[in-house]
């Protein structure tokens, strides 16, 4: 293990703030001086000789520990990683790890354990695929997340602390147009996999999330469990824009989804908080939908657009804004 330039994250603090014209007007108190936003340090994460990039995805903090997934970019082969991050006298302390078999990580949970994936090739379409992989620690073998029955792909986002993971179930299929010539379709569904609930062959098993009326639907975060074991999950259904569904921890049964955004409004719901807000974009416009129902679009200068990715307790977006040419 060892400490490399690369990708920066930021370890306290807010990274980014989206106020929407409503929430300004109102002039909402300033938090308490103790919850303040009090600047940032930027550590490096490991980008090692021979690799384009170090990308990282997801950051879960827990007990002074900061733990970070991602990936390590080059032109023949990209790796998983993990990151550890804890404070020092000197600064900072950067510990790299390498899942095993992976090609790049996604979530993390404050328990450690990952999820990511790796490209297969599919010996009958003749297409890469994606397997979705669990990484319980550091330390051990990943093991594989089962897509749904008929399905030939799997692809994990999040992972909350409960072991409750949400991704996406792939399924790829060839047809033969008019004129003769092979088509390869993809359809994907939104899904969950628990890391309790596992087969004969030690893969996860996957479970569709309920009622979707569409051949497309992502599930792209979800919160911690509350008291009676629920979890919220956002994604997106075609056809009904950004999702809403809920999840029991102990049964693995699902309902939903509901949508997120008035009606007129579509795109995608892509982060939520343990309080149930949530946020994302339509048409690259950010929004952010609280608890209540409160649906608020974030400020953004003119000819410009951005994406709404993660929102914290504290109600904080961040995301990505560009200039459109």
């Amino acid at each position: 293990n060892k400490k490399r330039m690369g990708q920066w994250i930021v370890i306290a603090a807010a990274i980014g703030l989206f106020c929407s014209s409503q929430a300004l007007a109102k002039k909402p108190p300033k938090p308490p001086e103790d919850e303040a936003p009090r600047g940032y340090t930027l550590v490096a994460l490991d980008a090692s000789p021979g690799f384009a990039r170090s990308v990282a995805l997801d950051v879960e903090t827990s007990g002074g520990v900061t733990l970070a997934v991602g990936q390590m970019e080059e032109a023949d082969e990209d790796m998983a990683m993990l990151w550890t991050v804890t404070a020092s006298e000197s600064g900072y302390q950067v510990e790299t790890n390498y899942l095993a078999g992976g090609a790049g990580a996604t979530g993390v949970n404050a328990q450690g354990e990952a999820v990511g994936g790796r490209t297969a090739i599919d010996s009958d379409l003749q297409t890469w695929d994606y397997e979705g992989l669990y990484w319980p620690s550091v330390d051990d073998m990943p093991a594989l997340l089962a897509p749904l029955p008929g399905d030939n792909g799997a692809a994990p986002w999040k992972i909350n602390d409960d072991g409750l993971i949400v991704g996406r179930s792939i399924r790829k299929y060839e047809t033969t147009n008019e004129a003769g010539q092979t088509e390869i379709h993809e359809e994907t569904t939104a899904a969950f996999w628990s890391t309790g609930f596992t087969n004969g062959n030690g893969e996860l098993v996957a479970s569709e999330l309920s009622d979707q009326p569409s051949v497309f639907s992502v599930a792209r975060d979800i919160n911690q469990c509350n008291a009676d074991g629920i979890a919220q999950i956002v994604g997106i259904v075609q056809g009904l824009g950004p999702a809403l569904w809920l999840v029991d921890r102990e049964s693995l049964v699902s309902t939903g989804p509901i949508t997120l955004t008035p009606d007129d409004m579509r795109g995608w719901a892509l982060g939520i908080n343990n309080a149930g807000d949530a946020c994302g974009d339509h048409g690259a416009v950010p929004y952010r939908v609280l608890a209540d129902g409160t649906h608020e679009e974030l400020a953004i200068r003119r000819n410009f657009r951005a994406n709404a990715n993660d929102i914290g307790e504290n109600r904080l977006v961040v995301g990505i804004v560009w200039e459109l040419n």
